[in-house]
């Protein structure tokens, strides 16, 4: 487990029930993706994020609500970017990005699976191990959500040495901001995960590995961004960690 300062912010504003992270769901609605990362970068004190290399062992998963068999590759890929209508938890209007699942099981349910869809599950194998930020499995953050802390991810769970407080709290809030459930037609919430996410990417300096062999990340810099699943709330041991690459 490796860690690097991206930055922090504080918002000591108390925000009313209901709202997102760290802000109100007004502001998310009315401003744009650039000012909220202004915002948060006004606010930047040295916040450490954990990165992990994620091994070729691990099997990624993408799921597709499709109304025949898919033909080809690309019919189970990347969408192409006009298809991109609406915000993601971590992607633009117009910007594809590679979601995808740690396990095949909670595949179906971040796609709102239904009785009678056809869908194609298509497994992933990494051709050599990459970098992740990873925003998960801070035991405060798993508690609210109701979830159980699964024997595997408990060298996750304080991944980042002598660790100060305020770290912690943003660490912690971290992932509570991207499970938050986002109702169809409200998609202009996601701006609050599009913002956190692009700066821990912007002018983001080089990994220098500490070893060599073929079991390191020869990438210089970080992949993607492992969080945990919308639908770890209230799943105990389910795999639920969910994967963005760039």
């Amino acid at each position: 487990m490796r860690f690097v300062e991206r930055g922090s912010w504080i918002n000591n504003t108390v925000l009313p029930p209901g709202a997102a992270e760290f802000f109100t769901y007004e502001k998310l609605e009315t401003r744009t993706i650039e000012s909220l990362k202004d915002y948060l970068r006004r606010r930047i004190g040295g916040y450490a994020v954990a990165i992990k290399d994620m091994p070729v062992t691990n099997r990624l998963y993408r799921g597709r609500v499709c109304s025949e068999r898919p033909r080809a590759i690309d019919d189970v890929s990347y969408p192409p970017s006009e298809k991109i209508q609406k915000y993601g938890r971590a992607n633009r209007i117009g910007k594809p990005m590679f979601y995808c699942c740690v396990g095949s099981f909670p595949v179906l349910f971040e796609i709102h699976a239904k009785a009678g869809n056809y869908i194609a599950l298509s497994e992933w194998p990494l051709s050599e191990p990459v970098w992740m930020h990873n925003l998960g499995y801070h035991p405060g953050a798993l508690e609210k959500m109701g979830a159980a802390i699964p024997a595997e991810r408990l060298p996750l769970i304080n991944p980042i040495p002598y660790e100060t407080k305020r770290n912690s709290r943003l660490r912690r809030r971290m992932p509570l901001a991207f499970t938050k459930d986002v109702p169809e037609r409200l998609e202009y919430r996601y701006k609050e995960t599009i913002a956190i996410n692009e700066p821990l990417f912007d002018r983001a300096s080089p990994i220098r590995p500490n070893s060599v062999g073929p079991a390191v990340p020869k990438m210089g810099g970080v992949a993607g961004t492992v969080y945990p699943s919308v639908q770890m709330r209230g799943f105990g041991g389910q795999r639920g960690n969910k994967a963005r690459i760039r």
